[in-house]
């Protein structure tokens, strides 16, 4: 939908995206849920290579934008899950949490390829209450992909028993996120530094 999230839906492969083929049935019913990486936020390294799995308020393309600085384009976004998580309402937050759950899987969009800069302001935006995990994402053309997944800190954050769902936030909250997103980013230190080009 316009200006919503991605339904994920089957989607022509694109090599150029960095993805690996899975491996039969069994990898698609994979539910381990360990990080290859935990780090405090993105390494500006990941620039170009590895993709950003958004399973929140920025699965929203204008709340995406706002947050880059710059208009988001169709090809940049690819429908995905990441399993052995469920998505939960934060306390005290409209925004979600994951919390583990071997049973369970997310449904959310990965930017891919983001830039050096993309990384600054998504870090600046996440990482006072997030972690950045990196995990193996399942795109919607059934690949895999590197992508980092952003994790509550639990001296910050703690879950709710209630599911976070996409369309209720939307209609409830959207409209007022874009001030506060314009609040957060108020102290973001604008980069002048070149972007490091991507490799091929």
């Amino acid at each position: 939908m316009p200006g919503g999230a991605l339904r994920y839906q089957p989607l022509s492969r694109d090599p150029d995206h960095g993805g690996e083929d899975m491996a039969g049935a069994g990898a698609l019913r994979e539910r381990r849920a360990a990080p290859l990486a935990v780090v405090e936020e993105i390494p500006l390294r990941a620039a170009g290579r590895d993709a950003v799995f958004l399973f929140g308020t920025l699965m929203d393309v204008d709340i995406l934008a706002a947050l880059l600085a710059r208009p988001i384009r169709p090809e940049e976004r690819m429908a995905a899950r990441l399993a052995g998580f469920r998505r939960v309402r934060a306390a005290e937050a409209c925004y979600p949490i994951l919390v583990p759950d071997p049973e369970a899987e997310v449904e959310g969009v990965l930017l891919l390829r983001p830039s050096a800069e993309d990384l600054r302001r998504i870090n600046h935006y996440e990482s006072d209450e997030y972690r950045a995990a990196l995990f193996q994402v399942r795109g919607a053309d059934g690949r895999r992909y590197r992508a980092w997944v952003f994790q509550a800190r639990p001296e910050v954050l703690t879950a709710t028993e209630q599911p976070w769902d996409f369309e209720s936030w939307a209609r409830r909250h959207k409209a007022g996120f874009f001030a506060r997103i314009a609040e957060w980013m108020a102290d973001y230190p604008e980069s002048d530094q070149p972007e490091p080009r991507n490799r091929p």
